[in-house]
């Protein structure tokens, strides 16, 4: 007859990743001892017999813990049992997006920041419906050009769950300055020490500036009014931002004079007084040329 008084080792040959996204786990084992037989239990249970591989379904997401030993024909138990744990995470993580572009733009780059629920997620991202590929926080893309941009992120969780409702932003990228037009203004002379301009521009929603004989421009709203100004040669200037934030380079200009001071008329030439002619003749001049 044959004393055997070793135990068996076991070991466990597949298993589960972890973490994982199933909520179904096989095990399949060995034993250093052929004709060995085997128990196994789940999270702490008792051992049962069982064959490998060793299959369990509809489990709850967390942490799990499988163990499995061996008995050989002599009836040696493995007194130390080959045991596994994973983390079961069937639950797919939230994205949000925390830092992106103004909408509209005025720049051809755009940066992305973006996080997920879950810590470990890592993330996919496309622009304007493109594959989805790899990236980090933050995504950066140059050289955009004008019009409207989507970007899309989505977080895949440790156990590899991916977001099923990517982030999203949409914006507009103008770089295009807006143009600024004069449309009513005084007549040049002015006999008025007031004013009044109207103006437009190219893009709907901008907004203005205005400055008066070289000043520091700030905002206006057309028309723009002037009063109590003093005679002589003036310049209105006008500039439009739109809504990305893009100035005119080259504000709209109207200059004119005031001048509020009447001519005085003087006569240089003129009949005899008395005059024995039934005819006369008058000579004037003004003291202001034209």
């Amino acid at each position: 007859w044959t004393i055997d008084t070793v135990a068996p080792n076991t070991t466990i040959t597949a298993h589960p990743d972890d973490p994982s996204n199933s909520a179904n786990a096989s095990f399949s084992f060995m034993s250093t001892e052929t004709g060995s037989t085997f128990e196994c239990r789940l999270d702490g249970a008792a051992f049962g017999p069982c064959t490998s591989p060793r299959a369990y379904t509809g489990l709850v997401d967390g942490q799990h813990t499988f163990e499995v030993r061996a008995t050989d024909a002599a009836d040696n138990t493995d007194p130390t049992p080959a045991s596994y744990t994973w983390t079961i995470d069937t639950l797919a993580p939230d994205t949000t997006i925390t830092d992106r572009p103004d909408d509209p733009s005025n720049s051809a780059n755009a940066s992305f920041s973006f996080s997920s629920t879950e810590t470990g997620s890592t993330f996919e991202c496309r622009l304007d419906g493109g594959s989805f590929s790899a990236c980090t926080s933050p995504q950066t893309y140059a050289g955009l050009i004008d019009g409207s941009h989507t970007f899309e992120v989505q977080a895949i969780g440790p156990a590899g769950n991916p977001d099923p409702t990517p982030a999203s932003y949409t914006w507009t990228i103008d770089t295009v300055a807006p143009n600024t037009t004069i449309t009513a203004y005084p007549d040049d002379p002015s006999d008025s020490a007031n004013a009044s301009f109207s103006f437009t521009s190219t893009e709907t929603g901008s907004t203005f500036e205005c400055r008066l004989d070289g000043g520091t421009f700030s905002a206006c709203t057309s028309p723009q009014t002037y009063t109590g100004l003093v005679d002589g040669i003036h310049t209105f200037e006008v500039r439009a931002t739109d809504a990305a934030g893009n100035t005119d380079p080259t504000p709209a200009s109207y200059t004119w004079t005031i001048d509020t001071a009447a001519p005085d008329t003087i006569i240089t030439d003129q009949p005899d007084d008395p005059s024995d002619s039934p005819n006369a003749s008058f000579s004037f001049t003004s003291t202001k040329p034209g």
